[in-house]
């Protein structure tokens, strides 16, 4: 999948026409998980395989299968956003 970038940061896909946001790699505690999350549209994308593929759920369907609250205080950010380097 090709990606647009600003400085190396990645666009998300999904919502481009409209918002812009940027995805973020983030780190779940409480299932010692990574993930990537569009920090405008907050589609999220478990894996990076996922990611490559565009396969992505809602945070609000994530939050649910996961039993979590569906907002950005159970995550960490692990980066100012998500970079490519190709």
């Amino acid at each position: 999948m090709t990606f647009k970038k600003f400085e190396n940061k990645v666009y998300c896909n999904e919502c481009l026409d409209e918002a812009c946001g940027f995805i973020y790699k983030v780190f779940l505690k409480r299932y010692n998980m990574y993930l990537f999350i569009c920090d405008e549209c907050e589609s999220v994308w478990e894996t990076l395989d996922d990611l490559m593929n565009n396969e992505w759920i809602s945070l609000n369907t994530f939050a649910s299968k996961y039993n979590i609250n569906p907002n950005w205080n159970e995550f960490s950010r692990i980066t100012n956003g998500w970079y490519s380097e190709d």
